[in-house]
């Protein structure tokens, strides 16, 4: 029990002592440096640097150095912090700017182009004036790659009906076969539902054209068949329409020959025709709404009636009797060489019947009779 109660005495006594070194080291390091100071004060002279004032200024540099760093570290922190507020601000607003403008650029691209198809189809209006063309805009389409069919923003109203030519300023594009008040389907050259009736312009050779494209191929094609076996067709070749099929008028252009079949049976010879419009990119058509007449349009009442024959009197011959012929005269030859002859109607004297066989000769007696 005695013990216990001696070792916090004992604690004591030495944080006591430590704490009068600690306060005596203090002292001493307070009078050095007060040494120090007045050694510097009095042994300095003007132009010289003394040895106290060299070492003290070595030992004091790097904590100015130090100091100097902390402060201006910290004084551009705070700048920076300030600058990037009005440069974060700033920026988003330059960036706000830039949106706006790029979205404008897009939009002038996006009038460029649609200007540059309608300058394609002005001068196609301009070309196909007489047939009464309609612009038209594509407004659905069905999936896939190419346009097969598609549906355009034009009907009944607007006068488009089943069967009317739609072109590009390229060419032709196909054929309305569907039409609604104010809506209308395409059946395009390039599906192989399609067939169009042909014609090579530089040959003038006839044929029909139906449309090959599937998805795997690169480029829209058409194959034209029933050309003549002597037809002599030529890659680079212009094809247009040729209006027999009574279902798009004739010289629409279609496209260009890009290949010629080479075989031996004459009957499966082809041509591979690619054609002038673009069937991946369709935005814009015209739509032709000239009807082509056709012969099952017409009526009986529509036709002028045939006047009616009147039949020529006969006259039946009696057994007794001949009929009466008048002589004609019998033509002289031209040629004097010549074999030919015209025989008359009746004989000009009586004939000899030895002269004639049995049958001839009793019809000569019963003339002379």
């Amino acid at each position: 029990m005695a013990k216990e109660k001696r070792r916090p005495a004992r604690g004591r006594g030495r944080r006591r002592m430590s704490s009068a070194l600690s306060r005596t080291l203090f002292a001493a390091i307070v009078i050095v440096i007060a040494v120090a100071l007045a050694l510097f004060l009095l042994m300095r002279t003007s132009g010289q640097v003394s040895l106290a004032e060299n070492a003290l200024g070595s030992v004091l540099t790097p904590v100015q150095n130090a100091l100097t760093n902390a402060s201006n570290w910290a004084v551009n922190l705070v700048q920076n912090q300030r600058n990037y507020s009005e440069l974060s601000a700033e920026y988003s607003s330059l960036k706000r700017e830039y949106d706006a403008l790029k979205l404008e650029v897009a939009s002038l691209e996006e009038e460029a182009a649609e200007n540059d198809r309608l300058s394609a189809l002005v001068g196609a209006y301009d070309r196909y004036s007489s047939l009464s063309p309609v612009y038209a805009k594509v407004i659905a389409r069905d999936p896939g790659v190419w346009f097969d069919t598609f549906s355009i923003n034009v009907g009944t109203r607007d006068g488009v009906q089943v069967n009317m030519a739609v072109v590009t300023g390229d060419g032709l594009i196909g054929r309305v076969y569907e039409a609604g008040y104010s809506w209308a389907k395409v059946l395009t050259i390039i599906d192989s539902r399609s067939a169009v009736a042909c014609l090579v312009q530089r040959t003038r050779d006839n044929g029909v054209l139906r449309g090959v494209t599937i998805e795997t191929y690169t480029t829209a094609s058409c194959y034209g068949y029933y050309l003549p076996s002597s037809s002599d067709a030529s890659v680079g070749d212009t094809v247009i329409t040729s209006g027999v099929d009574m279902l798009y008028p004739k010289g629409l252009p279609i496209g260009t020959v890009s290949a010629i079949s080479r075989e031996s049976d004459t009957s499966e010879n082809y041509i591979v025709v690619t054609p002038y419009a673009d069937f991946l990119h369709i935005e814009e058509v015209l739509v032709l709404r000239t009807e082509i007449e056709k012969d099952s349009d017409r009526t009986e009442e529509s036709l002028p009636p045939l006047p009616t024959p009147t039949p020529r009197p006969t006259k039946e011959p009696t057994e007794l009797s001949l009929p009466t012929v008048e002589p004609e005269e019998t033509p002289k030859p031209e040629d004097d060489d010549s074999i030919w002859y015209y025989p008359t109607a009746a004989p000009t004297a009586a004939a000899d019947p030895s002269d004639m066989g049995a049958i001839e000769a009793d019809w000569a007696n019963g003339v002379q009779q």
